[in-house]
């Protein structure tokens, strides 16, 4: 979707001449009423009268085209506006996209290297600890795994196998 075809400058500058003729309409209702007045001082019957009619007419559709034309400006203004928050929009939607191709390219990336991820391994943490085979020493007093060792008088070594004991270097000479 490329950019809206909209001339923000043309539009501004149509609604400025708008409003400008509307305020040349607006400030010709004084000078046109005192012509019309002197030319009826001059003019009597049926033609003064359609003159005057005539006059009428004119004063009202000119402050109408005046409205209209205030009008139009305003609608331009929003046309101006509403173009604006298109294109914004429109930069915004961009930015979204590429922002998601960086996220799914940073995903498959990190898919290659990890293998696929379960979306439920990523959000919560499911996984029971392993239990641990060395006792933990603040506990005081353990007892030896009986199928680790075979007998209760097991040797400081076979229960060091099992686990249970934690094998010590010698050093030196005992």
């Amino acid at each position: 979707m490329g950019d809206i075809q909209f001339e923000t400058s043309d539009a501004s500058a149509l609604a400025r001449v708008a409003r400008r003729a509307a305020d040349t309409l607006r400030g010709q209702a004084g000078p046109r009423s005192g012509a019309v007045a002197s030319a009826l001082d001059d003019a009597a019957g049926s033609y003064a009268d359609r003159f005057r009619e005539a006059a009428v007419v004119e004063a009202e559709d000119r402050a109408r085209l005046a409205g209209v034309l205030v009008d139009l400006a305003d609608q331009i203004d929003a046309a101006v506006a509403a173009a604006e928050r298109e294109r914004e929009r429109q930069r915004d939607h961009a930015d979204w996209k590429a922002r998601d191709a960086d996220r799914k390219r940073a995903a498959s990336v990190a898919e290659a290297f990890a293998g696929p991820q379960d979306d439920r391994s990523s959000t919560h943490w499911s996984a029971s600890p392993i239990p641990s085979r060395r006792p933990n020493p603040s506990r005081g007093r353990r007892s030896t795994p009986s199928s680790a060792v075979g007998s209760v008088r097991a040797t400081a070594t076979e229960r060091a196998v099992a686990g249970v004991l934690p094998i010590r270097a010698r050093s030196g000479p005992s």
